[in-house]
């Protein structure tokens, strides 16, 4: 069985960490409740102040760092390695990098430099805060944001501006700024993964950017079982309802309104107590509409 995961940043919530709205720092109704909701900068911020942008990237890396792997990220790894399943991870996390430990993501992981894509791949869709690249002329840089003699912004001694001014361009690192678009080549490649999984699985993504509904439209097309968890999952969100109406997305995705945690740790029991048994969509699918029987009646 093929199962895709589609993570964000909802997935470290029972950590304390921040999750990306994109309501900004103003921001009043966190979607988690209790947990700090943060956006990233945009391209014209970044450009206007360079060292505020850096102080922000820095930050949000060392909260990272200090934290470890929640129960979600582990049960995901744990899924990965059971015998017959064929398991891939989409995520929109840059910082965390704990998606990584899919015992697969050491083979091969996708982001902005490394490509071509491939199966059992893990794609940073939102690119990570572990590459670097020049502002203006996209030479690929090494630095570490824990480095105390590292200088922010850093400048790239590669280039010169076209701008009419000759001097270096800002380095930055090789993330989707806040309303920017995520690479095409990884969008190509997270669409095949809807087209062909059996099982996809949203847990903790924000479901605001332009793409989530195209993926979603993939896999059902494509006749996989969707499974969207989530504290507030519910197939009544604009990127639902803006799905093409024969598809029937709010009778035919299985919302789950549980923490991340308790559901995949769940779910990596069922799947582990079900060794030597063929597990089939249908199975899933009943495993998920009982979880989700059980979150109704909480809410």
């Amino acid at each position: 069985m093929n199962i895709t995961f589609f993570t964000g940043p909802g997935l470290n919530a029972d950590l304390d960490l921040p999750t990306f709205q994109g309501r900004g720092v103003n921001s009043t109704e966190p979607e988690y409740t209790g947990v700090e909701s943060i956006r990233m900068p945009t391209s014209e911020e970044f450009r206007a102040d360079p060292w505020a942008a850096w102080e922000f990237w820095k930050e949000l890396r060392q909260k990272a760092m200090e934290a470890k792997p929640s129960v979600a990220h582990q049960a995901i790894k744990v899924i990965s390695e059971i015998p017959g399943y064929a398991v891939n991870e989409v995520t929109q996390n840059v910082g965390w990098g704990w998606h990584r430990l899919l015992s697969n993501a050491n083979q091969h992981k996708a982001h902005f430099w490394e490509l071509p894509i491939t199966y059992k791949t893990v794609i940073e869709l939102h690119g990570t805060l572990e590459q670097f690249h020049c502002s203006t002329c996209r030479t690929k840089h090494s630095l570490s944001m824990t480095d105390e003699k590292l200088v922010i912004p850093p400048l790239c001694r590669e280039c010169e501006n076209t701008g009419g001014n000759t001097g270096p361009g800002v380095i930055r690192p090789s993330v989707v700024m806040h309303k920017g678009k995520v690479n095409a080549i990884l969008l190509d490649a997270t669409l095949k993964y809807a087209k062909t999984c059996d099982v996809l699985v949203i847990v903790g993504a924000s479901m605001r950017p332009y793409y989530l509904g195209e993926v979603i439209e993939q896999a059902l097309k494509a006749g996989a079982e969707v499974i969207y968890i989530d504290p507030q999952a519910s197939t009544s969100k604009n990127v639902f309802l803006a799905l093409d109406y024969g598809l029937n997305a709010a009778e035919r995705v299985t919302c789950i309104r549980a923490p991340a945690d308790d559901v995949l740790r769940s779910l990596g029991v069922f799947l582990m107590q079900s060794l030597g048994k063929k597990i089939t969509k249908v199975d899933m699918a009943s495993w998920a509409w009982d979880w989700a029987q059980k979150t109704k009646s909480k809410n």
